[in-house]
């Protein structure tokens, strides 16, 4: 023991007070980050009581164990914050105290019960961070008025999809009426066939961006399975696995994958200038028009999001019993209740600290650069101020990416911290003043505007692209280099000091927009045809279904995950396997956003076309989303 106390003084030492590796033996010396009691075994007890709970070690004296925790967690680049401890206990067991006797003074019975086993092997002490939540055998479930409103909503939307399916059935045979139409939009088996389908894929020349349906679902699919590793890395066995991880170079495909949200915005400029374009070959857009098409997008996004809002503020809070319930469902249940409207009006990109559907920032900022994008297009006349204030957001995006960088003296885009992952991101300063807001991604989406417009000049003139195709071993260089920007992001999470300031900001302001860049080139390379590799892949139809369930899925990934968290009842071992566990969550996912578009964003995507629409509207036009 004596050794290792001297080797390990010498390691501390030599890290100038940081510590950033330990091996396993020396990291056996913190007590454990994570320990849970068997959850279901205790509650078979008529008494038993089970509480989850946080804690912060402290030290009255010089203690060389909470030295050690203090150095090693310095480094929270890499680094979970081992003195914050987190505890599932069966107190009528581990404490050896009845239920009673601990209910009338909860707190200090609990640190009591904590402090007798952290003293006798460390020397330490703790204090609860938060207070603690407990369970006993009778769970009593009290729903109140929302509880009621939510879940009778939802059973109508299922009555009414049932009853529009058997009508079509058994019933339906008359000529369509408006009023038919939008009975018969809730119809599965019509859902069922919209959901295969998409019309604008046989129409020239809007056939040519079918290929973006290819990126969008290969996208989600990356996203959906990147974030299905938080449920599993939340709360983990083998925490000291997890910090090792940051070595491994592959691993930093995931956890940069961050970055790739960009191509998210380039598509929709992308759609919403090449849309306009098109529409006002024969129209005058106007403030009404402008109108019409914003309050229709949003009719279109609101329903199946304010059904999972909804869910997240009442009911999903019964459906989580788990000792990992406190971590994550109370607090989001409690925000969703206290902020719902920053989420409802999509402005969630700028509200700091809410665990509510954290990851629908990205809805909220696509929202503002819609409409930006819509007046700028459609009411701006005059080519040089169009120019200018395209050429402005552009320059605010990144001017403003390197300030914030600089001020708060951040290190990569989107850095994916341990202790980061225990709160979901949330009160992370760069996923709250780089990575999140509208105008730090505006870069993407002017590029994304310029790249729509682009295309609709080249089809009107009739641009060939073959004398171009001795290029096309650049343009198969694009997918290769997107891994290794992103690979390559590993510099940041080395060791020691981060690279001077000027480096990075420099890397933060020019990153999005290059990245963004070399997505508006694939693009309009596989809508001019440059190769058929590629295209063939990003064309295949079997890609629309995907596409089509990309939103429902993405609104509601955090809730499928929630769920999990709420009810595991173990501690996860983080390992190899844990990636097949996140494709098995990914598919679970995705099934999930299948049924919540055959029965609510199908039918209300279509209601909205059939009541907005006019005869003579262009429809591809209303293909803004």
């Amino acid at each position: 023991m004596e050794i290792c106390f001297v080797l390990l003084i010498l390691f501390i030492h030599q890290s100038y007070g940081i510590i950033y590796r330990l091996d396993d033996t020396e990291y056996k010396l913190m007590p454990p980050l994570n320990y849970i009691d068997d959850y279901d075994s205790c509650l078979q007890d008529s008494d038993a009581l089970y509480c989850t709970m946080q804690l912060k070690l402290v030290s009255d004296t010089p203690n060389v164990v909470m030295d050690l925790i203090t150095n090693y967690s310095a480094w929270d680049l890499k680094h979970f914050d081992h003195s914050k401890l987190y505890r599932g206990v069966c107190v009528t067991r581990t404490c050896n105290m009845n239920k009673q006797e601990v209910t009338m003074n909860l707190n200090n019975s609990l640190e009591t019960c904590m402090n007798e086993h952290l003293w006798k092997q460390y020397k330490l002490k703790a204090k609860l961070l938060t207070s603690p939540y407990c369970y006993s055998a009778e769970r009593d479930i009290k729903l109140d008025f929302w509880d009621i409103i939510v879940g009778s909503i939802c059973i109508l939307i299922i009555i009414v999809n049932i009853v529009a399916t058997l009508y079509d059935i058994y019933v339906y045979k008359k000529p369509n009426t408006k009023g038919m139409d939008i009975l018969l939009s809730f119809s599965i088996i019509r859902s069922w066939s919209r959901l295969q389908h998409a019309d604008y894929r046989i129409k020239q020349p809007v056939e040519r961006l079918k290929g973006m349906d290819g990126i969008r679902a290969i996208i989600m699919i990356h996203f959906v399975f990147g974030h299905s590793i938080l449920p599993l890395v939340i709360v983990i066995a083998n925490p000291h696995d997890f910090e090792k991880m940051y070595s491994n170079i592959s691993c930093h495909i995931l956890l940069n994958g961050s970055l790739i949200v960009q191509a998210y915005f380039v598509m929709s400029g992308i759609l919403l200038s090449y849309n306009i374009k098109r529409t006002t070959e024969r129209n005058t857009m106007t403030w009404k028009n402008v109108t019409n098409n914003l309050f229709k997008r949003w009719l279109r996004l609101i329903p199946s999001f304010a059904i999972c809002l909804a869910l997240e503020s009442t009911l999903m809070r019964h459906f989580g019993a788990g000792p990992l319930w406190q971590l994550l469902g109370t607090r989001v249940n409690e925000d969703c209740r206290r902020y719902w409207m920053w989420n409802f009006f999509f402005l969630a990109n700028y509200n700091s600290g809410s665990y509510c559907m954290p990851h629908t920032w990205h809805l909220a900022a696509d929202m503002h650069m819609f409409c930006f994008g819509l007046i700028v297009f459609a009411l701006v006349r005059n080519k040089f101020w169009k120019r200018a204030i395209l050429a402005s957001a552009f320059l605010i995006g990144i001017i403003s990416s390197g300030i914030v960088t600089y001020i708060y003296d951040l290190r990569t885009l989107m850095t994916v911290k341990p202790n980061s992952l225990l709160q979901t991101f949330t009160k992370d300063p760069n996923f709250d003043y780089l990575y999140k807001p509208t105008h730090t991604n505006a870069p993407a989406y002017v590029i994304g505007l310029i790249t729509g417009v682009l295309i609709y000049r080249l089809q009107k003139s009739q641009f060939d692209i073959q004398k171009y195709k001795k290029f096309r071993i650049l343009y198969w260089m694009l997918l290769p280099t997107t891994y290794v920007i992103l690979v390559l992001n590993i510099i940041h999470y080395q060791d020691g000091p981060p690279l001077p300031s000027y480096i990075r900001v420099f890397h933060q302001m020019l990153l999005r927009p290059l990245f963004a860049a070399m997505c508006a080139a694939a693009i309009v390379g596989f809508v001019f045809k440059i190769e058929n590799f590629y295209r063939a892949i990003l064309e295949w139809d079997g890609w629309i279904w995907v596409a089509h369930v990309a939103y429902t899925t993405y609104i509601t990934q955090f809730t499928v995950m929630g769920l999990i968290v709420n009810n595991t009842k173990t501690l996860n071992v983080f390992s190899k396997y844990i990636l097949v566990q996140a494709g098995g969550i990914t598919i679970v996912t995705f099934a999930v956003g299948v049924i919540v578009w055959l029965l609510i964003d199908g039918p209300f995507s279509n209601i909205v076309k059939i009541c907005m629409e006019t005869p003579t509207t262009n429809k591809q036009s209303a293909k803004l989303k």
